[in-house]
């Protein structure tokens, strides 16, 4: 076989196929289309054609056939599998489509946002030859849904375009091509462009066989040391302003770094003589090296079966106790054992449905009754220890003094009458405030508490009086407010909140009008009336519990606004036409005339049902004196 003779054509391939490349190229081009394809490789050169060399005739009869026919047989091969293979992808690819329409058009009952227009859902439904032709034009727009046919009211509400000047330039663009990007919608006939929202590309890269080595342009790289002025800062010359900052900052930091180890040296101090050490200092801390995170009471419940394994003595404390607890209930049997140590107090928490929802809360006859089922009138009286004679004579008083400043307050008329005892009526004030939760989301905060109590100061050098009438401004909260709810602001923020809020307070009027009217019996039998005489509370919470129409939120934020005042005093006419806010000087200012002219509220807020002295209605609202400043 050696003397065998190849055709010319055969031998002119194989020495293109074995010459060797000297490089690869890379050619990138940036393409619009959603799918990634590769370009293919650049053909050889083309081999001018020569004469044949025929083999002799009994070595030609001996050959098989020629090899281009056996290359065209494979080629048809090829093609017809390519050909079965490009089928079964375009079937899947239409499947896919028409997949991806059918969840499209598929009603949300969460996601409403998501919903198509009625139109598509109703050209889907219309029958298979309408679900073709739409993965068909899903097919056509690349898998790109980001285009489509809009009106021009559409394209403000649906896509959101709010400038006049790309609506106008979609539609001059469609106008160019009427009759493949306009249409007229076929159930109201409006006019509808077709739109381009968002175009997606890729990038594509082909790998060509060059012989000989690329040659780069002499500016290809003229725009980088621009581009490096431009990112990078100049740097300033030496004895500039910009040192002798960075000097002083340094020099700040120093200083704070060493206050801040003078303090962790004093806590650490501290805490060795506490018997903190580096030994011991892993049972201070978890595994990651932070604070202890909360464990479950499974957990305090081997730590108590742990301890009367180790130290026998304290089977007669309470940890024997909570070591009986089982693991399976813990949280139930924990909480009975805190009931049987007395350490919560037995007061009920009631849920009451508002709205449709069903929201807890303490009422204020539950507080008040158990302080008095425990003889602990002497702590709503300011006194340091039980005294009936001594509170009966604090709080008559205290009426005696208080009538002098509201004679027409309901609570004189019902002692008049003989309805009730002012030796032994309380006197007590509502605080509400707006507060933050962990998350800093707003949570309103009700609570109650005497009007009577322990002082201002912690230490008094005068000498006690007997009926004595102190503030009460000193203790510990737990002990001196009584917390009645805490409303998240989601409960009271909607469309309905003001509704909701006012219902919600509602639910507290009628139990202190029940302890008004009706009173609570004490331990010793005696019955005990209770009275609120003020709200009080910052500027917001007075505008949200009495729904306010004159508040500080309505004063002029400019010197040139035009806008008529509406007020900004709920007791008086003050920033209104004729009535300046700001005359501080005059004997009589014009607004002073005006108090309790008009009322300063909408509709019938709960609160004021309480009692209180009809002649000064506004004097109920406590006065909130940092807002009233801070105008």
């Amino acid at each position: 076989m050696d003397d065998l003779l190849l055709p010319q054509e055969l031998q002119a391939e194989l020495a293109v196929l074995e010459k060797k490349p000297t490089r690869l190229a890379s050619i990138s081009t940036l393409s619009l289309d959603s799918q990634e394809v590769d370009e293919p490789a650049a053909p050889p050169p083309p081999v001018p054609a020569a004469e044949a060399t025929v083999p002799p005739p009994e070595q030609s009869a001996s050959m098989p056939a020629s090899k281009s026919e056996e290359e065209e047989e494979d080629q048809e091969e090829q093609e017809e599998e390519a050909s079965g293979e490009e089928k079964a992808h375009h079937e899947m690819l239409k499947n896919a489509a028409k997949q991806r329409i059918r969840r499209m058009v598929k009603p949300k009952t969460q996601r409403s946002d998501l919903a198509v227009p009625k139109w598509v859902a109703e050209q889907w439904n219309k029958g298979t030859s309408q679900k073709e032709a739409m993965a068909a034009l899903l097919q056509e727009v690349n898998w790109d849904k980001d285009e489509g046919w809009y009106s021009q009211s559409e394209m403000k509400s649906d896509l959101k375009w709010s400038t006049s000047q790309r609506i106008t330039a979609a539609v001059a663009h469609c106008e160019r091509k009427p009759s493949v990007f306009i249409r007229r919608n076929l159930y109201d006939g409006v006019l509808e462009y077709w739109v381009t929202v968002r175009e997606t590309g890729r990038h594509v890269e082909s790998l060509k066989e060059a012989e000989k080595p690329m040659e780069l342009p002499d500016d290809a790289f003229a725009g980088f040391d621009n581009m490096t002025k431009r990112l990078l800062p100049e740097a300033a010359g030496p004895g500039s302003g910009d040192d002798k900052r960075r000097v002083q900052t340094l020099d700040d930091g120093i200083t704070k770094l060493e206050v801040e180890h003078d303090k962790l040296n004093l806590h650490f101090a501290e805490a060795e003589i506490s018997g903190f050490n580096q030994e011991n200092a892993k049972k201070y801390m978890d595994k990651d090296g932070k604070d202890g995170a909360d464990a479950p009471v499974a957990s305090a419940i081997r730590a108590a079966r742990a301890v009367l394994e180790e130290v026998p003595e304290a089977m007669g404390s309470s940890i024997r106790i909570m070591a009986g607890c089982g693991e399976k209930n813990s949280e139930r049997d924990a909480h009975r054992v805190a009931r049987r140590c007395r350490l919560t107090l037995p007061i009920m928490i009631t849920e009451v449905m508002i709205h449709g929802w069903q929201v807890p809360l303490i009422l204020l006859s539950a507080w008040l009754t158990f302080l008095l089922g425990r003889n602990l009138l002497h702590t709503l009286s300011g006194l340091p220890r039980p005294d009936l004679a001594r509170s009966h004579a604090t709080w008559k008083c205290f009426w005696s003094r208080y009538q002098k400043l509201y004679p027409n307050h309901d609570v004189f008329r019902r002692a008049a009458r003989g309805e009730l005892d002012l030796s032994r009526t309380v006197g007590l004030v509502l605080h509400g405030d707006e507060g933050r939760t962990k998350k800093k989301s707003a949570i309103l905060v009700l609570s109650c508490h005497s009007i009577l109590g322990y002082g201002s100061h912690a230490t008094d050098p005068q000498p006690e009086p007997y009926c004595k009438q102190y503030l009460n401004m000193t203790g510990h909260t737990l002990s001196t407010r009584w917390v009645l709810g805490c409303l998240p602001k989601t409960y009271y923020d909607g469309e309905d909140g003001d509704n909701f809020f006012q219902e919600y307070l509602n639910v507290f009027v009628e139990d202190m009008l029940r302890v008004y009217e009706k009173g609570i019996k004490a331990a010793t039998g005696e019955v005990y009336h209770f009275v609120v005489l003020n709200v009080i509370g910052d500027w917001p919470w007075f505008v949200k519990a009495f729904n306010l129409i004159r508040n500080f939120a309505n004063c002029s934020k400019q010197e040139t606004s035009r806008a008529p005042s509406k007020g900004i005093c709920h007791v008086c006419k003050a920033d209104m036409t004729n009535y300046p806010f700001e005359d501080f000087t005059s004997a009589s200012p014009a607004w002073r005339a005006t108090i309790n002219e008009e009322r300063g509220y909408s509709g019938s807020p709960s609160l004021l049902r309480l009692p209180k002295d009809p002649t000064d209605e506004s004097a109920f609202l406590g006065q909130d004196i940092f807002h009233g400043w801070h105008l």
